[in-house]
């Protein structure tokens, strides 16, 4: 049986981690201006420090997979006959 969320493979795990950088960068470029908001995609206004958290945790979670909770592999109870 195939676990929800499977392993992302590297080139996966490296567009996860550069979305990631992304936010984070996105977020800290704000705070460094002095704003504690800026405008999205869509003109809505998103919070910088929840911009950085996300990112950095992101991040984070592409280094170290077992963050999301699909690490190694779990071994399978065996039935006793």
């Amino acid at each position: 049986m195939r676990q929800p969320f499977s392993q992302p493979s590297t080139v996966g795990r490296i567009a996860i981690a550069l979305g990631g950088l992304s936010l984070l960068a996105t977020g800290l470029h704000s705070i460094l201006r002095g704003d504690y908001s800026y405008e999205n995609w869509w003109g809505g206004l998103a919070f910088a420090p929840l911009a950085v958290l996300a990112g950095a945790w992101i991040m984070a979670a592409s280094v170290f997979p077992t963050l999301l909770g699909n690490g190694g592999k779990t071994k399978e109870r065996r039935r006793r006959k």
